[in-house]
This record gives structure tokens, C-alpha cells and sequence, in this order.
């Protein structure tokens, strides 16, 4: 509620403290319908705009510049801002979800509006989860105020490893396509574009459904295979995103919270090694997103 946020807003860190910036990300994710003005008088916001100048009064790098030196590991005057607006940059033009996530025009409109609101150092292009799901034949459920949500698993009643790519012209890859080059060319010089697309594990489980799960247990030979095939869809999304020359690309795979470090050894490791290598070996920079407690998977 906007009652609690001002409440939040109340205990907020002192300034100058990181939970910030974080807190504002989670809360674009997580209430992408409550009122902007909450963002637009915290104290983060103003923040994003006082990083212009360094303490010397020396302009300070860029957002891209400086998500850039973060990746290498060098040492940086302040984290960096990456509001994942979801659903919310639509709602800031008076688009709803399914308009937003579906309409290019609307979309750049909206990234546009987080961008000249928000001033980023890094700006996710689309958080759509099922856009991989959908292509590959799952059902969606499209929603106002929430991204779309996966309705079907086309492999619940069969173990067969599906063999269908995704490529530049299927589902709704043109318009992350075009999103991506119409973003480039409006704000790339400055901030840092991420590409996401659905990690494996998650994939894979849009794909089988809650049987997925007892598969691991059951049918560890099945879930190599397709866990196999889902890390394939990764790599062309990846190469995808890099062709359209996205910043960063980031494989997001929530299901990973949900399960021991035995079978993330046992399933996941191994693939996200190839998913990563292939982005290092092209010089490109990868970011890895997971929803949930994932601290105990974290070596």
C-alpha cells in the first residue's frame, strides 16, 4: 500500500548507504502499480540524480562506464543503479501489462519514461520470463498489472526431448529485437543494456510442469537431456542478445532458489559454465539473477 511504502520510506538507511538503491529495485519488481511520486520524492531518486559530479566536482563516468568497471572488478565511488521496471515503466505511460509487453512502440515509450525518470546506469529491456516458454509451446496467461504467466507444460504427459530453436523471427522476438536496437541507439552510448531470457532450470520446468521435480529424484537421466536442450535455447538467446549488442546478458532462473546444492551441483552448474564461457569467450559481460534465498547454492 502507498501507506506502507511512506512508512518504508521512513526507515530508510542513513544516507549514502547501498540498501537503497537494492530496496527500489525490488520494490519496481514487486508493486509495479503503485504510485511513481513514491519514487519520485525518496531519497534513492534524488541520489540517482546527485551522481553527476564527483566530490572534486569532476564529471564522474558514465552509468554505462561505470557498470562496465563493476564487471571488471575495479573499484567504483558507488554501486550501480539497475531498476528492474518490469511492469511498472508501463504503468508510468498509462500502459498495462499486456500492452506493454507486446507492443514495441509502447515498450521504448515506457523504457524511455524509466530512463528520463529514474536515470539508470543500467536498464533491463524486457523481464518476461515466459517469452521463451511461449515460443516453445507452453500456453500463457496474459495479466494487467503482472507479466504473463505460463498456463500449460507441453512435456507434463511425455519425456521426450523436444528439438525446435528459437530464432530472430519466432514469437515475440522481433519486438525484443527491435526494442533492443531502438534503446541502443536512444540511450546506449551513456547506460548499460541488459538482455534477459529464462535460465535453463526454469525453462526446463515451464516445459515438463510439477513433474519436473520428482524427475530429479526419479529421472536424473531424463533431466540431463532436457536440461541439455534448455541450456541450447539459453545459448541462442544469448548469442541473440549479443547480436543486437546488448551490454550485458542475464540468464534469470528463479526455480534455482528452490532447490539443494546437491542438485544444483548436480544439474546446473555444468550448464551455466557453458552459458557463461560462451558470452567471456565473445567479450561480452554476463550478470546472473536468481528470485528467492539463493544463499545457500552460493560458493
Amino acid at each position: 500500500s502507498t501507506a506502507g511504502l511512506q512508512q518504508w520510506q521512513r526507515r530508510r538507511p542513513a544516507p549514502g548507504s547501498t540498501p537503497v538503491r537494492l530496496r527500489l529495485d525490488l520494490l519496481l519488481t514487486l508493486y509495479p502499480t503503485f504510485p511513481e511520486e513514491i519514487f519520485h520524492s525518496s531519497y534513492s531518486h534524488r541520489l540517482c540524480h546527485s551522481r553527476l559530479k564527483n566530490k572534486k566536482g569532476a564529471l564522474r563516468m558514465t552509468g554505462k562506464e561505470l557498470i562496465y568497471a563493476i564487471l571488471r572488478h575495479e573499484p567504483v565511488e558507488h554501486p550501480g543503479w539497475i531498476p528492474f521496471a518490469g511492469v511498472h515503466a508501463g504503468r508510468l505511460k498509462g500502459y498495462d501489462a499486456e500492452e506493454v509487453y507486446q507492443d514495441a512502440d509502447k515498450l521504448v515509450e515506457s523504457l524511455m519514461e524509466v530512463h528520463k525518470l529514474y536515470s539508470p546506469d543500467g536498464l533491463v529491456l524486457l523481464f518476461d520470463l515466459q517469452l521463451e516458454a511461449e515460443i516453445l509451446g507452453c500456453d500463457i496467461k496474459w495479466e494487467k498489472n503482472a507479466p504473463p504467466s505460463v498456463r500449460s507444460h507441453p512435456l507434463s504427459s511425455s519425456q521426450e526431448i523436444p528439438v525446435k530453436k528459437i530464432g530472430k523471427a519466432d514469437g515475440r522476438m522481433p519486438l525484443v529485437l527491435d526494442v533492443t536496437r531502438r534503446m541502443k541507439e536512444a540511450v546506449g552510448s551513456q547506460t548499460a543494456l541488459y538482455g534477459l531470457f529464462c535460465g535453463p532450470f526454469t525453462l526446463a520446468s515451464h516445459l515438463r510442469g510439477t513433474k519436473f521435480f520428482r524427475d530429479l529424484k526419479q529421472q536424473p537421466e531424463y533431466v540431463e537431456k532436457l536440461m541439455a536442450y534448455t541450456t541450447e535455447i539459453s545459448l541462442q538467446m544469448a548469442q541473440h542478445y549479443l547480436d543486437a549488442g546488448v551490454d550485458v546478458v542475464v540468464p534469470v532462473d528463479p526455480v534455482v532458489s528452490q532447490i539443494s546444492q546437491i542438485y544444483f551441483a548436480q544439474y546446473v552448474s555444468d550448464p551455466y559454465t557453458a552459458i557463461f564461457n560462451a558470452i567471456r569467450e565473445q567479450g561480452a559481460f554476463s550478470s546472473f539473477f536468481v528470485c528467492g534465498n539463493a544463499t545457500h547454492i552460493i560458493d
